[in-house]
């Protein structure tokens, strides 16, 4: 369990630049696929959800954006 905020804002960085980076190798690649990206883009933001509940108990909400604009908020 992670309380520094210095971590916080490491672990959120980490997942706007791991996320996007993946959906844009994907997508540039496979390009006819959009639904499946989708899809796993989805999956991926659930297990990042349920881990950063139980790094970060103490966040009521917050937000990540990523690289290409996107906003994805998250709830406690």
């Amino acid at each position: 369990m992670l309380s520094s905020s210095i971590a916080f804002f490491l672990f959120i960085s980490l997942i706007a630049f791991t996320t996007s980076d993946f959906s844009m190798h994907v997508s540039f690649v496979v390009h006819n696929y959009q639904l499946l990206l989708f899809n796993i883009s989805i999956i991926m933001l659930l297990y990042i959800v349920e881990f950063s509940y139980i790094l970060f108990p103490h966040v009521e909400n917050f937000f990540v954006i990523r690289v290409d604009c996107s906003i994805f908020v998250f709830y406690s």
